[in-house]
């Protein structure tokens, strides 16, 4: 499984537990929860904060483009201006 997530993420570092596919910043990413045309939603763990998360990350031949990551950008601003029980809330965006 190991070989199988450097191969699909190769942008995640290598897994430092059985549990999860691999690490990014100061997340444990533990499992995919949606894919889609433009990237990935994965569950993991943020490490400093001790909590669980979802997290997006554009897929690479898509993050290699400023316009996608300018969209991306303007979608995680949008979603952090608005404030609703059903919407999730937006902590962070980086590159």
């Amino acid at each position: 499984e190991d070989l199988e997530a450097a191969n699909e993420f190769p942008f995640l570092n290598p897994a430092e537990a059985d549990d999860e596919l691999g690490r990014l910043a100061n997340y444990r990413v533990l499992e995919v929860l949606g894919r889609g045309r433009m990237g990935f939603v994965f569950r993991a763990e943020d490490t400093r904060l001790a909590r669980s998360v979802a997290f997006k990350v554009l897929r690479p031949h898509v993050a290699r483009n400023p316009a996608s990551r300018e969209r991306f950008l303007r979608e995680a601003r949008a979603m952090a201006s608005l404030h609703h029980d059903h919407i999730a809330v937006v902590h962070d965006v980086g590159s």
